[in-house]
C-alpha cells in the first residue's frame, strides 16, 4: 500500500512541478522520496513521459533526468513550454529515436463501429483503421481498438456481467455487486468497479492487463490450476501463451500507465518500443500492410508521441530520426535500412 501510495505521490508532485512549480515543502518531500531506490527509477520513467507528452525541450535530460529536476528542487525554475520540433534519443546500442508531432494539428475522430445480434449475443466491432467507443447496458464504458471485438449475451447483467474480449480495449467499469468479467483467449479478468486495459489479439501469444485503479482478478488459464493474479494500480500482468503446456505468467509493478493506454486518446505515447512491435499497431490503426526488410530494423526501438498523423507522415517522421527509408510496392509498405546513414549512425552511437 505504502508503495501505491508514494507512486501516487510522484505523480502528483511532478504535475505539480509543471503546472506551477514545487513549494519548499514539496520539494523536500520529493527529495524524501527519491531516496528509495525504487522510488527513483519510477520517477525517472514518470518524468520522461510527463515531458514529452507536454512537448518541453528536452536538452540533456535524457543523460541526466535525475539531476536536471534536482537542481530545479534546489533552486526553483520551471520549464519552458517550445515549438514542436523532431528530437533524437541515442541509447548505447539501441537506436532509440523520438517522434514528435508535426506542426499540423488533425482533429482527434472516432471511426465507425459495426453492432451485430448473433444467437442471442450482441457483437461490436471497430473495423481497422477505427476506435470505437460503447456504452454496455450497465453504464460501463468501453473502447475498442483497432481491429478489436467484444460480445456479450442478451442476459448481460442478469446475475453476472460478462463480455468476451478479442484485440484490446480500455474499460470503465461500473460499481456493482455483480461481478464484471473479461473473457480473453482463455484468460478471465474478474472486477467489481475499476478502470483498466486488456489487450489480446489474436495473432499474438501475449494476455496484457493493466491496472489504472481499482483492482481486478486476473485467471491465467480457466481450464487448469493456475495461481490467480490480484493485480493493484500501476501493475500489469503478461500471460504468454505459446502452446496449451506453455503458460507464463509475469507481473510488472510501479508501470507508466501511460504507455498502455494513451492509444485511445489523441497523444499516443511509445517508450523504448521496438519496430517490430511498432509496425503490428501501425498496421491495424491505419489498416495498411508493412514488411520490415531488413531483421535487424525489428529490434530498433523508439520513444515518442504520436498525434494523429498520417502513415506517411508518421514514416517520414521515422526516415528522418533513424537510418531507415520505405517505400510502397503493390499496396505492401516495405521498410528497410538506409545503409549509408546506417553506418553514420553506429558511428555516433559507439562514441
Amino acid at each position: 500500500m505504502q508503495e501505491n501510495n508514494n507512486i501516487n505521490r510522484i505523480n502528483e508532485l511532478i504535475s505539480s512541478f509543471f503546472e506551477k512549480g514545487l513549494s519548499e515543502k514539496e520539494r523536500t518531500e520529493l527529495k524524501k522520496i527519491l531516496e528509495n531506490p525504487e522510488n527513483k527509477r519510477y520517477f525517472r520513467e514518470a518524468y520522461t513521459i510527463e515531458l514529452v507528452a507536454r512537448n518541453m525541450k528536452l536538452d540533456d535530460y535524457m543523460d541526466s533526468a535525475y539531476d536536471r529536476v534536482m537542481d530545479t528542487i534546489k533552486g526553483q525554475s520551471h520549464a519552458r513550454p517550445v515549438q514542436k520540433r523532431r528530437y533524437l534519443l541515442v541509447w548505447k546500442n539501441i537506436a532509440a529515436v523520438i517522434l514528435f508531432t508535426v506542426s499540423c494539428w488533425a482533429a482527434y475522430e472516432w471511426g465507425s463501429r459495426t453492432d451485430s445480434l448473433i444467437d442471442g449475443m450482441t457483437e461490436v466491432n471497430a473495423p481497422l483503421g477505427s476506435k470505437s467507443v460503447l456504452s454496455l447496458p450497465d453504464g460501463s464504458v468501453v473502447t475498442l481498438n483497432s481491429g478489436s471485438s467484444i460480445a456479450y449475451a442478451k442476459s448481460f447483467g442478469t446475475e453476472v456481467r460478462k463480455i468476451e474480449l478479442h484485440g484490446e480495449a480500455f474499460l470503465e467499469v461500473q460499481k456493482d455487486k455483480k461481478p464484471f468479467i473479461v473473457s480473453a483467449k482463455g484468460t478471465e479478468i474478474t472486477v467489481l468497479g475499476t478502470s483498466f486495459n486488456v489487450k489480446a489479439y489474436d495473432d499474438e501469444d501475449i494476455v496484457e492487463t493493466t491496472l489504472v485503479k481499482g483492482s481486478v482478478k486476473v485467471k491465467p488459464d480457466t481450464g487448469r490450476e493456475i495461481p490467480e493474479v490480484y493485480l493493484k494500480p500501476n501493475e500489469t500482468v503478461l500471460i504468454c501463451k505459446k502452446n496449451k503446456d506453455d503458460i507464463q505468467v509475469e507481473l510488472k509493478k510501479d508501470v507508466n500507465t501511460l504507455l498502455y493506454t494513451s492509444w485511445k486518446d489523441p497523444k499516443w505515447i511509445i517508450q523504448k518500443e521496438t519496430l517490430e512491435s511498432i509496425v503490428k499497431k501501425l498496421e491495424r490503426k491505419y489498416k495498411v500492410e508493412i514488411s520490415i526488410q531488413d531483421e535487424q530494423l525489428k529490434h530498433y526501438k523508439f520513444t515518442g508521441i504520436l498525434m494523429d498523423e498520417t502513415i506517411q507522415q508518421t514514416l517520414d517522421l521515422m526516415r528522418d530520426t533513424a537510418p531507415i527509408d520505405y517505400c510502397w510496392e503493390q499496396g505492401v509498405i516495405k521498410i528497410r535500412i538506409d545503409k549509408q546513414r546506417s553506418r553514420d549512425f553506429e558511428k555516433i552511437m559507439s562514441n
